[in-house]
């Protein structure tokens, strides 16, 4: 990556905090329109803030969640086998084991159908919970499972392979690579598949969208990262972000791509990169970062390039933006959330 830039000036951030939470959260996320907050720990808890008020339930573990697209009913998952389907208003209104009995590490819930990984398979299911064909079986533990913007369906990763996995008929496409995958991200437009690796290097594929060949074509690397590359997202104009160890950069993909050039060091956090997402359709990112026994929130706009307008230090060490990028919840001992200035 190329050197590291000079940062700008960063007005203050000011949060609010809302209410105590479990230190073992596992998942933090907004509903589709912004106006509820989920969040699930693997202790046994489940809770809901929306409208200013908080309920919360208890259920035996919870290592992921997904929302509906309905913004009323999200899913969980945990080590205990079960899927759980919660009513925002109500509380938990079904329950099913998942095939095998095994763990669920991952969920999302697409227009047609849901996702979950359960220890290595990937299953796909109605919405009333009947599985949709054949679980698609991973060569190790699903390590990252998101959707696929390209042909309404899922990527999943695990060791040496991610899998386009379509919700309906298509072809599965294979993403073969010989090393730990850990983490995805796919472009907007569906044209680029970016993969987190354990050995700090960030893999990206260029698809063909059209059905024919299952298998794609060779993947670029990009190296040179201090640490195992664990957040990807896309950002404006086709810029990848990618955070590995204390490293956060920019890749354009605008033009002939990022093969042979350097990524763009975005300077500001002082400790390992813990979140990375984007907003306002990829104008706004905002990271986190440890730094002490403490963490660093900054907010970022896209202009010429990812200009940093907003920072603060946070007792914090999960993150959640709204899609309208208007504002975050971030938890740690508490939950805290946050406008994010224009």
């Amino acid at each position: 990556m190329a050197p590291p830039g000079a940062v700008g000036g960063r007005t203050p951030i000011r949060p609010v905090v809302v209410c105590p939470l479990p230190q073992n959260l596992a998942a933090l996320e907004w509903s589709p329109d912004g106006t509820s907050l989920a969040w699930a720990d693997m202790d046994g808890g489940v809770g809901v803030l929306r409208g200013g008020a908080i309920k919360r339930w208890t259920s035996p573990s919870a290592l992921c969640l997904a929302w509906a697209p309905d913004n009323r009913r999200f899913l969980t998952g945990g080590d205990d086998g079960k899927l759980r389907t919660w009513d925002v208003a109500s509380g938990m209104i079904a329950e099913r084991e998942s095939v095998g009995r095994a763990w669920v590490a991952g969920a999302v819930w697409g227009p047609t159908c849901t996702a979950t990984a359960e220890g290595k398979d990937v299953v796909l299911r109605s919405f009333d919970g009947a599985i949709v064909g054949e679980p698609t079986r991973m060569p190790g533990t699903v390590s990252a499972l998101i959707r696929d913007p390209a042909r309404d369906g899922f990527i999943a990763v695990s060791y040496g392979l991610a899998i386009a996995i379509p919700a309906a008929a298509g072809a599965v496409r294979r993403f073969e690579w010989k090393g730990s995958m850990l983490a995805a991200s796919a472009s907007p437009d569906g044209r680029y598949v970016a993969i987190g690796c354990q050995d700090a290097s960030a893999m990206i594929w260029q698809r063909n969208l059209a059905d024919g060949p299952a298998n794609e074509a060779e993947p670029l690397r990009m190296g040179g990262f201090p640490g195992k590359v664990l957040h990807l997202a896309w950002g404006d104009a086709g810029s990848l972000l990618t955070a590995g160890g204390d490293a956060l950069a920019a890749w354009s993909f605008a033009g002939r791509g990022p093969a042979g050039e350097s990524g763009v060091a975005l300077e500001g956090h002082l400790g390992r990169i813990l979140a990375v997402q984007t907003a306002r359709r990829g104008r706004l990112m905002v990271s986190l970062g440890e730094e002490g026994r403490s963490a660093r929130v900054i907010c970022w706009a896209f202009r010429r390039g990812w200009e940093p307008i907003a920072s603060a230090p946070m007792p914090v060490n999960t993150l959640a933006v709204r899609a309208d990028g208007k504002g975050f919840a971030a938890a740690g001992e508490h939950l805290v959330l946050a406008e994010i200035p224009d």
